[in-house]
């Protein structure tokens, strides 16, 4: 879906999450918006492509998310590969997020003062992103 921003801009919106992951929706929006002003700040506007570009790196980041918050919630119950695999998910993800913010060519931006995760994320809140 695509909705119309503050900015008169277009953001492509993700499903909701369930309550339990109230913190990871909560932190996604800052992300998405920490981007969005990026982007705006660096080119001007947000072009369809960096939307969709935008969208790819909040879903990634909302997914290794999830999946840590899983981790730490049911550690005792998970068998060690389980474990493994979640983390592996977690790289995964965090990977196609840093692809993602890599192609919005944000770092080229002498102007910018900005360290998007340490705005978005919080590793001591619940839901937050530790991935060690």
């Amino acid at each position: 879906m695509i909705r119309k921003t503050t900015t008169s801009e277009s953001r492509i919106v993700d499903a909701s999450l369930p309550s339990t992951f109230a913190q990871v929706s909560k932190d996604g929006t800052r992300f998405r918006q920490s981007l969005e002003d990026a982007c705006v700040r660096r080119w001007g506007a947000i072009s369809i492509t960096k939307a969709a570009t935008i969208n790819t790196a909040c879903r990634c980041e909302r997914a290794a998310r999830i999946a840590g918050l899983t981790l730490r919630r049911n550690i005792a119950a998970l068998e060690p590969l389980q474990r493994v695999e979640l983390q592996e998910k977690i790289v995964k993800f965090s990977e196609r997020r840093d692809a993602a913010i890599m192609r919005l060519q944000l770092d080229n931006d002498p102007k910018a003062n900005h360290n998007i995760l340490d705005v978005a994320f919080d590793p001591t809140k619940e839901g937050g992103n530790d991935e060690s």
